[in-house]
């Protein structure tokens, strides 16, 4: 079935667009070392944009204006050795600032890189989370802020920093408000984001951005972090029954609290499970269990139920788009199968961690639903999923590109799911599944030779996707549009 599809998938592809975006030379690079890793920032206020390069010792950055006219560039040392992740960033005129963390959470500092007069200042900042666990991280403009939880309590603290490092600290007191477990027990706000199988571990949330593909690899997190553009989303997905929503809006700093119900499904021989995917102002459910799937579709803004579907294991699943596809195993990674009956999709991914993502396109909701067998070997990361991107020595620096990491999971899936296609009044859509930007890059990528320090971000109307050429020692940008 997958080999009819070809042919149509490339025929599709054909009409997205791709041009020659800009060839940056790396003039700063010094002796033979190869570059191994880039990434982006940009400043959507005035259009300029800076790439960093890194060979793991010293740090490159040229940043162009809005017109891609060079504006400066600046060869560093490489950042820190006592830090060893990114986890943001402001931008102010000519000047970038990196934050950055330990792997402790217990050691926070940044880096300005100034490229009007070619220098960067390390400082260490006054922020101690001594009894407190680090949530996630997110980057505004010239600000930046860390969402902390206070241990064995139900308070958050939110720290703002100014680009010029300085900072405050706003506390939300959520004691008032109810957590239970699946087994109706009440708990903190901290347990439910920090215990796992009733062991106390590191909080791992995936940041999510939802205007993008994302992968069951990512979405199969119960914790998720939206970025949205005047707002950060918490979701928390680790009990049966509910699903926690915690919104803070920017620059307001105010807090929204929301409980959703989920659907519930018969449990049969082991425990149901259950997801959900926020977009836009809606918010998608999955529960399943080995002999029955629920799928519902909710407002966020007053909960009403905009679409449901009841799915037994004895269904024909004629909502799906696609074959059941089930990628990847325990002695060949790369493998692919297609899986005929419900009522083995439905054992599979009831023994997974199980997840929905949707991507809204043309007017129309792209879904996929699924799982993965989680991996011992998988990174613990808070960033957006389980694939290793790169680091600047030994800086983790996957975490402030959440497009990239997006980029790496949905073109290396390992997970077991189907494709769906709804209009805007979810009515089913018969049909193929149009290829995205995604895919259109990852058929570019795989047609070159070599790349080395890959990137993809979010750029206007489309996509940029950066590597380097080792041989001419230049970068190239390529622009994906539809």
């Amino acid at each position: 079935m997958l080999k009819l599809l070809l042919p149509i998938f490339f025929i599709s592809i054909s009409a997205l667009a791709q041009e020659q975006f800009l060839t940056i030379p790396n003039d700063l690079k010094t002796g033979r070392r190869n570059v191994k890793d880039s990434f982006f920032v940009e400043n959507k206020n005035d259009g300029t944009f800076t790439l960093f390069l890194d060979d793991n010792k010293t740090l490159n950055g040229y940043m162009f204006d809005k017109n891609m006219k060079p504006i400066g560039s600046y060869a560093s040392n490489g950042l820190p050795n006592s830090y060893n992740e990114i986890i943001g960033y402001t931008v102010s005129n000519n000047e970038i600032r990196l934050f950055l963390k330990n792997q402790y959470n217990s050691k926070f500092g940044s880096v300005l890189f100034n490229f009007d007069i070619s220098k960067s200042i390390e400082t260490e900042l006054n922020v101690s989370l001594k009894k407190e666990e680090f949530i996630q991280s997110y980057s505004k403009d010239d600000k930046f802020f860390i969402l902390s939880v206070e241990r064995n309590t139900s308070i958050l603290h939110l720290y703002v920093f100014q680009h010029n490092g300085s900072f405050s600290k706003k506390t939300f007191d959520l004691s008032n408000k109810q957590f239970l477990t699946t087994n109706n027990a009440e708990i903190t706000l901290f347990q439910l984001l920090a215990v796992n199988d009733g062991l106390i571990g590191e909080i791992e949330v995936s940041k999510i951005d939802e205007s993008i593909p994302n992968s069951i690899e990512i979405v199969s997190n119960p914790l998720k972090f939206y970025i949205r553009e005047n707002s950060f989303i918490l979701t928390l997905d680790k009990v049966r029954h509910a699903t926690y929503v915690i919104e803070i809006t920017v620059p307001e700093l105010e807090l929204k609290f929301s409980e959703l119900k989920k659907p519930r499904v018969a449990e049969s021989i082991g425990l149901s499970l259950s997801n959900s995917f926020i977009s836009n102002d809606k918010i998608f459910f999955i529960a399943s269990s080995n002999t029955e799937m629920n799928f519902t579709v909710q407002s966020l803004k007053n909960g009403e139920i905009l679409k449901e579907i009841n799915l037994n294991k004895d269904d024909s699943i004629d909502f799906k788009n696609s074959p059941i596809i089930q990628e990847g195993g325990y002695f060949n990674k790369e493998r692919v199968r297609e899986l005929e009956k419900t009522a083995r999709f439905l054992r599979k991914i009831s023994s997974t961690k199980i997840g929905i993502s949707v991507f809204s396109i043309n007017n129309s909701y792209q879904i996929t639903m699924g799982g993965i067998k989680e991996v011992i070997t998988e990174v613990s990361s808070n960033t957006a999923g389980g694939f290793p991107i790169g680091s600047i020595g030994s800086v983790n620096f996957s975490i402030l590109n959440s497009t990239f990491w997006a980029y790496k999971n949905y073109t290396n899936s390992k997970s077991i799911r189907i494709e769906t296609l709804f209009d805007s009044d979810f009515n089913h859509i018969n049909g193929e599944i149009t290829p995205n930007l995604f895919d259109t890059i990852k058929l570019f990528a795989e047609s070159l030779e070599k790349k080395d320090a890959e990137n993809v971000i979010i750029y206007k109307n489309g996509y940029l996707y950066g590597y380097y050429d080792n041989k001419k020692s230049t970068y190239q940008l390529l622009k994906f549009s539809e």
